[in-house]
């Protein structure tokens, strides 16, 4: 194993990382990272300092796949707020976070390694946020349609539709609406935390 400090992330770090050799698949620039395989093993490769030619052989650090962290801007926003558009108004993303926030929220902490309530969980629990996400959603949905429904067909026949009837749906409505505004608050926080 080959010592080696890489800086990942604003962090400098010193990690004992096994190295091979590479054959570029292309013309590379220094510092690029990419997928490579050694036998049955994946791995992180990066190009040294002055780049690479196609078929160059050269000596790469083994980073496994799963423990790469993205770079993240630190102290400002990679994009503006106006910018939010920029990729379309029907950019599946930006339609997600305005229809559906909360599978949003799901996804974001699925990435991050953080369980339905926020926390940092393991990798198998972590994995089942965003499903987690979408059945409360779900739920919701059901919950509030059903009402709807049942609301509708009392008046329909004439009964009077009191208070007594709004006040459950209304109730579990500000339920969820404070459990998301906290959730989105825990994993912020998480977020700020990690980076």
């Amino acid at each position: 194993p080959l010592k080696s400090s890489l800086r990942l992330g604003g962090k400098r770090e010193l990690e004992e990382l096994p190295v091979c050799d590479v054959v570029a698949p292309s013309d590379l620039p220094g510092g690029y990272m990419f997928e490579a395989q050694l036998g049955t093993k994946k791995f992180l490769a990066t190009v040294p300092q002055g780049g690479v030619t196609k078929g160059q052989r050269f000596v790469s650090t083994m980073r496994e796949l799963e423990t790469i962290e993205i770079p993240v801007p630190l102290g400002a926003w990679r994009d503006e707020a106006h910018e939010c558009c920029n990729d379309g108004v029907f950019h599946p993303l930006f339609l997600n976070t305005l229809f559906f926030p909360c599978i949003a929220l799901g996804q974001i902490m699925t990435r991050n390694g953080l369980d339905w309530q926020g926390d940092p969980a393991n990798k198998l629990v972590s994995s089942t946020s965003c499903a987690n996400m979408t059945v409360i959603l779900t739920f919701w949905l059901a919950m509030n349609l059903s009402a709807f429904f049942m609301l509708r067909v009392q008046w329909e026949r004439g009964y009077l539709v009191g208070a007594e009837h709004y006040i459950p749906i209304v109730l579990f409505n500000l339920f969820v609406l404070i459990y998301i505004m906290n959730l989105t608050r825990v994993v912020r926080e998480s977020i700020r935390n990690k980076y």
